[in-house]
């Protein structure tokens, strides 16, 4: 199959549907916005959870999801560790129409303990590795989350302990926190994570309560170990 769009036509494109180019896109499309992007958004639903005088829980999927889009987006768009591409292109059809369109995707933060397993390295640096969406999740040769062969994730392994076996060591010593995780009563709520996260690119997060930023100032040298 072949592609007819702009600068990428004539490239070649697998049976999964990722386009084989490095060329970064002039704007990602159906991807997460850029810093300051994501600074409006979260501004403006805080604005309205303020006029309306009830904000989410501390651990609503609201306050969880903007802090784990704050903390990898340094990572979208690296090299990846395998192939060193920074964006994949994916052919999505549509169910109903049955209309495909190609869609851009840049590379990301894999979390190598995971981040649903593992609370405690959810937001440490050293947990991760850049990967481009094919290496991800998709590669049959090469990938920590492709569901059809074992050998897959085995590799990926293999790759990490021969480009870094402190990592790969760290990751070994570490891995019994995912076990520790479960069941275990956290003290700091994904709140206190965004307001930190939010910290460290501006400044102090608005239209919150002040016994909220008091609460997550306590977390902040805890946050801080996983830099």
């Amino acid at each position: 199959m072949r592609e007819s769009m702009g600068k990428y036509r004539g490239k070649r494109v697998d049976g999964k549907g990722w386009a084989k180019t490095a060329i970064p896109p002039k704007r990602d499309r159906m991807m997460p916005d850029t810093v300051e992007d994501m600074k409006r958004k979260i501004d403006k639903r805080l604005m309205s959870f303020a006029a309306d005088g009830r904000f989410p829980a501390a651990d609503d999927a609201f306050w969880r999801g903007w802090a784990d889009e704050l903390f990898m987006e340094p990572y979208r768009g690296n090299p990846c560790i395998v192939c060193e591409r920074t964006h994949s292109r994916k052919t999505i059809t549509n169910k109903k129409s049955g209309k495909s369109s190609v869609v851009e995707y840049r590379s990301g933060f894999h979390h190598l303990i995971p981040k649903n397993g593992c609370i405690i390295h959810r937001y440490t640096k050293r947990n991760g590795a850049v990967l481009c969406p094919w290496h991800h999740t998709d590669s049959p040769k090469l990938s920590p989350h492709y569901e059809h062969s074992a050998m897959a994730n085995h590799r990926f392994w293999l790759l990490i302990m021969e480009r870094d076996r402190d990592l790969y060591d760290w990751v070994v010593d570490h891995e019994k926190d995912t076990f520790e995780s479960f069941g275990m009563k956290r003290c700091w709520t994904y709140r206190d994570a965004l307001i930190y996260q939010y910290h460290k690119s501006f400044r102090e997060l608005p239209n919150v309560k002040p016994k909220a930023i008091e609460a997550a100032r306590k977390w902040q040298s805890f946050f801080a170990k996983g830099e």
